[in-house]
């Protein structure tokens, strides 16, 4: 009875962990140690997210943090590009200059930098969201190993206390049989005929 309340309630703790989302509950550092790190190795678990495929991400991270201008299109990297080597030469396309910094297309640009913004937060939450998950997996694979330990034991420990198991005495129905109870099973039934 022990055992099943305890396993219904790490269920549901292993359950809120790992519905956890970064909107609602912040992973403090002693967590992402001890069960990010420390306990996958002793359990010898894997997150599903190579390390190598991390540092990949946070190389091209860093590279997307360095480049900080985006270009709005291939025209003004080759009209901001020529400007130091034209400035002197030629007069720049008033054109292209007027359509890129018309209304329109500033209002445009603002809001495919507050998409890029938002896809970047939602990749975020997703990780931190991987995260918890990855924690719950974590933990459940600890019970698991704690209650198939606790069970095994307890089935031995209790095979082992059984009274028959240690008992050298001769059996009851072995002590009191007949000596002859093959012989008695082997012959026919007395039949009482009367004449």
């Amino acid at each position: 009875m022990i055992m099943v309340t305890l396993s219904v309630i790490i269920t549901v703790v292993i359950l809120n962990l790992h519905f956890r989302t970064p909107t609602t509950h912040r992973m403090p550092k002693w967590i992402k140690v001890v069960f990010l790190r420390w306990l996958p190795k002793v359990l010898f678990m894997r997150r599903p997210l190579d390390e190598s495929e991390e540092s990949f991400r946070q190389v091209k991270h860093n590279k997307t943090i360095q480049n900080e201008r985006i270009m709005i299109n291939c025209h003004e990297h080759r009209v901001s590009r020529d400007l130091t080597r034209t400035l002197a030469n030629a007069p720049i396309d008033e054109r292209i200059q007027r359509l890129y910094y018309s209304p329109p297309v500033v209002k445009a640009f603002e809001n495919i930098c507050f998409i890029a913004e938002l896809l970047k937060k939602k990749d975020r939450d997703d990780k931190v969201d991987e995260d918890w998950k990855y924690v719950a997996m974590v933990l459940d694979r600890l019970f698991l190993i704690t209650f198939s330990i606790a069970c095994l034991v307890s089935t031995a420990w209790i095979l082992l206390q059984a009274p028959t198991l240690f008992d050298d005495r001769e059996a009851i129905d072995l002590q009191y049989r007949p000596a002859n109870l093959s012989s008695i099973v082997a012959s026919p039934p007395l039949s009482t005929t009367t004449p």
